[in-house]
């Protein structure tokens, strides 16, 4: 009988766990996005991507406008965004993507959207990577790069890898990261 009742629990346990989030998906996750109409009276690659992120992560109240505004002002610096509860705003495009990453990250952590200007500290905010040609890392703790591989696949660029730095370069994003720094530690110095 204990057995039996073993077996269950472990089967239970597989059951709820198998399916493990692996994170991944950083704070990211688009679960049951309700529509969202997005105004921007202009266009661009990054306004466009700013505005698929609220279209895919929206949680607030269903049919809401959100304006996305680029308008110059003096209290906002560099990339830095004024949010509001229905609209971004912001100098720069930038901005915009920043400002609609907070908005979301209010949403899914629950906290109340009050209107504020946010000013990012520093200009440059980059990872600095200590990647080798041949695939593996000086200083990570995560597997091998996702920049670098060894062989005769080292040069084939697959859909794979263009997933993979879009996730990258949205996750940066989504956390205000505007840089990255590939060190090539093995590389010989050249003049």
């Amino acid at each position: 009988m204990k057995r039996i009742v073993s077996l269950l629990l472990l089967l239970l346990y597989i059951t709820f766990h198998g399916f493990a989030e692996n994170g991944h998906q950083l704070w990211l996750r688009n679960k049951s996005a309700k529509t969202v109409d997005v105004v921007c009276s202009q266009s661009s690659a990054t306004l466009t991507l700013a505005k698929q992120e609220l279209q895919q992560g929206w949680l607030g109240e269903s049919n809401a406008s959100i304006a996305l505004t680029l308008k110059s002002d003096k209290a906002i610096k560099g990339d830095g965004f004024r949010l509001r509860k229905n609209e971004v705003q912001a100098n720069t495009e930038s901005g915009i993507l920043y400002g609609v990453y907070e908005l979301l990250r209010c949403q899914q952590t629950g906290q109340s959207v009050n209107e504020k200007v946010s000013n990012p500290s520093y200009e440059r905010r980059i990872l600095n990577h200590w990647d080798n040609q041949d695939g593996t890392v000086e200083r990570g703790y995560a597997g091998l790069s996702i920049f670098w591989r060894k062989g005769d696949e080292a040069f084939a660029v697959t859909e794979a890898d263009k997933r993979l730095w879009t996730d990258y370069a949205r996750a940066n994003a989504s956390v205000g990261i505007n840089g990255a720094v590939l060190n090539n530690v093995n590389a010989s110095p050249t003049c």
